[in-house]
């Protein structure tokens, strides 16, 4: 059995991990960058702010106190570096009502409240955030302090999300993160007879034959018709549809050379990934994502942590309450991690992502060179750790987080191959995602067929496509009216 003690110890060594934050991502760097005592890599020259305060805003608690970890005194090191470095005091704001931070950004901001010269935001937020003119376009700071976009330091998926044509939005240096991992009980599916994923997936035979199958011979229920054993499950709702598409070779929304967006829904790929959605959810009643466990993830985790549940779809912070509680109850042998299935349209396997890891975006309302020293302190404060390889600091990720060998290597294929991408749609604003997250909702209560849902909401996302910021944005650069 796994010394799961000794492995959190280790990834606490091995992994610089900002508090509340998630890890500083990838390893690298430019050839010309010096190492600080953290281990970090420097690779801008030295701005004077003159004794500036510069605030990351976020509702996240960031607790500094001394002693509490190894990873918060590393980041305690790194806040004196950049201090010392730009001759500024750096701070954490995040003694912020969530409700101001998300919902009244915009009327705070232009009330004259700022939260922050660096920020937090989530994908599906940027299209409002950019319209209320808080968000600054970091392509000209990026290319005038040297940031190279590819140097393997930056996540890929935040940085899609986040460009509108030629302007950058938001960005992030952290370890990117799964988002939709699909985690399995192993001695539930040795009850039910069914062969482990891992033994399935060189030969593509994982795939929504077998996803299908799993989820029906996993789901129990009593005499009386009560469900006693889920099949499948989920805590991240609407990103479940998105991973069948996925797998199936396709997305909602895709993006052409000159980054104009086509809904993709009524595609013959999402029909048919929409259709086993569907089937699994209504017709077979083997896929559980409504209620109970609809916007309730600490109920989905506990029903597959106590073993009523044979698999479920969820996020790495969700992973990681799932091994704590079952690390307590002394089962943590019983879960492991594979690919979301193959549908008969994919080529890889592959897991929806709501647009990459945690994303910041530099406040905009504010003098041009106090843009540049906070986004300078930014991709400092967040620099990769040259003390530990990528590869090295995601196996020990992975390690902390499942006790066999498959699981770990899934773990990394994901994470290293990029294996999580972006449906499309989030770039696109809060309307377009309501309107994905109905059509989850209404295939999971069966209110049509995949057809004529999504007939149903073709005109309501155009338009919210077309009222979006970001295509706004776009229609300008190409020079349309």
């Amino acid at each position: 059995m796994k010394n799961w003690a000794r492995v959190l110890c280790v990834l606490c060594v091995l992994a610089l991990v900002v508090v509340s934050f998630g890890a500083c991502n990838n390893g690298g760097g430019n050839d010309n960058s010096t190492s600080t005592e953290s281990g970090k890599t420097t690779d801008i020259a030295a701005i004077d702010g003159q004794g500036a305060t510069i605030k990351l805003g976020t509702p996240r608690i960031v607790n500094l106190e001394p002693g509490v970890s190894d990873e918060t005194d590393l980041l305690i090191k790194r806040i004196e570096e950049v201090n010392k470095k730009y001759n500024i005091k750096f701070e954490f704001n995040s003694e912020i009502d969530q409700s101001d931070y998300w919902d009244f950004m915009v009327a705070k901001a232009m009330g004259g409240e700022v939260f922050g010269d660096i920020m937090l935001i989530y994908p599906y937020f940027l299209d409002e955030w950019v319209a209320g003119n808080i968000v600054a376009d970091v392509a000209p700071i990026a290319k005038e302090v040297g940031i190279d976009w590819n140097d393997g330091t930056w996540d890929p998926t935040v940085k899609d999300t986040g460009t509108f044509g030629s302007k950058i939005y938001s960005f992030s240096r952290e370890q990117v993160a799964m988002t939709a991992g699909l985690v399995y009980n192993t001695r539930l599916l040795k009850a039910a007879n069914l062969a482990d994923p891992s033994t399935l997936v060189s030969s593509k035979e994982w795939n929504f034959s077998k996803l299908e199958t799993y989820a029906k011979e996993l789901t129990k229920k009593d005499t009386s018709g009560n469900v006693t054993q889920y099949g499948l499950i989920t805590t991240t709702d609407e990103l479940l549809l998105g991973c069948f598409m996925l797998a199936n070779g396709a997305k909602p929304i895709t993006y052409g050379d000159d980054n104009m967006p086509k809904l993709e829904l009524d595609g013959a790929k999402c029909l048919e990934a929409m259709n086993v959605f569907n089937t699994m959810a209504s017709t077979d009643k083997s896929l559980f994502g409504g209620k109970p466990f609809l916007a309730d993830w600490q109920k989905a985790a506990d029903t597959f942590v106590n073993g009523k549940a044979g698999m479920i779809v969820c996020e790495e912070w969700v992973v990681e309450y799932i091994r704590d509680k079952m690390v307590e109850n002394g089962n943590a042998e019983d879960y492991a991690l594979t690919y979301f299935p193959m549908g008969p349209n994919g080529t890889d396997y592959v897991d929806a992502s709501f647009g990459g890891s945690t994303e910041y975006f530099i406040y905009n309302n504010q003098d041009a060179n106090v843009q540049k020293l906070a986004f300078s302190v930014y991709c400092d404060l967040y620099a990769p750790d040259t003390t530990v390889s990528e590869e090295d600091r995601v196996t020990a990720k992975g390690e902390a987080l499942f006790s066999d060998n498959n699981s770990v290597d899934v773990y990394k294929d994901i994470i290293l191959n990029h294996k999580s991408e972006s449906l499309g749609l989030y770039k696109l604003g809060l309307n377009v995602r309501q309107a994905f997250k109905d059509i989850y909702q209404e295939l999971v209560e069966n209110k049509g067929t995949p057809q004529s849902i999504a007939n149903t909401y073709k005109a309501e996302i155009e338009a919210a496509m077309d009222e979006s910021t970001y295509l706004i944005e776009i229609k300008k650069q190409n020079g349309a009216a």
